[in-house]
């Protein structure tokens, strides 16, 4: 029997990226989307056979969604994972998981009280040099290591259409890509993190977003991580 998914948020992420690949998937089915504007409502329904919603508490009501991917800007994050966790549906949420540990917290409370799965959607955990870099680690092929550094570099920018939320809500490449990069090393290093430093700049765009980075990681078993990413 499939899984009966709904998406809210039916921007780039959520229609390009989940409700794509949910139909293209054999064990799922999409059963509804769900978004407040209503241009991006006329766009979901152009491309996918299913219900749209423009009321949260009727999407949520359905007993044809068993579980939902939420792909909404953070700030609005904790508020549709609470009403989804409520209503006793399983919830996959995009990165950054919320704002602020606070309502982390609120969201593992309201999934262990309703029984439901609560989980972060970390498709960078697959991607071939990761993968590759685990083995390696894994297998003992490069020895006991004590330092990890990881860079990243871009020539694209904050200003298109499909990050343009950033500018007024918050959030640029550090919890864009920089989540993705310390996940990587938290499933790399079998330590606890005792020290964390980190800085952010604005360095080449005039945007309210951060486009530059540097997180170091100091782990209990003193090995450290060093990351960068910046425009070039």
């Amino acid at each position: 029997m499939k899984i009966k998914m709904g998406v809210i948020g039916a921007g780039w992420w959520g229609l390009d990226y989940h409700a794509t690949e949910i139909v293209r998937h054999s064990k799922f089915e999409l059963r509804g989307i769900f978004d407040l504007l209503a241009e991006r409502r006329q766009v979901a329904a152009q491309r996918f056979d299913v219900p749209i919603y423009d009321q949260l508490d009727r999407f949520l009501g359905s007993d044809q969604i068993d579980g939902v991917v939420i792909a909404v800007p953070p700030q609005a994050v904790t508020l549709m994972a609470l009403a989804a966790l409520n209503a006793e549906k399983a919830v996959i949420v995009e990165k950054p998981f919320a704002p602020s540990v606070r309502e982390c917290d609120m969201m593992i409370e309201a999934a262990e009280k309703n029984d439901r799965l609560l989980t972060v959607h970390h498709n960078r955990r697959w991607d071939l040099g990761f993968m590759t870099v685990r083995k390696a680690m894994g297998d003992g092929l490069i020895g006991d290591v004590c330092s990890i550094q990881s860079h990243l570099h871009t020539f694209s920018d904050l200003s298109n259409a499909k990050t343009n939320w950033r500018k007024k809500q918050g959030g640029g490449w550090l919890i864009d890509m920089g989540a993705h990069m310390i996940d990587w090393v938290l499933c790399l290093v079998d330590s606890p993190v005792k020290t964390v430093f980190g800085v952010t700049r604005n360095r080449l765009w005039n945007q309210d977003s951060e486009d530059y980075f540097k997180v170091v990681l100091m782990f209990g078993n003193g090995l450290r991580l060093i990351h960068g990413y910046g425009p070039q």
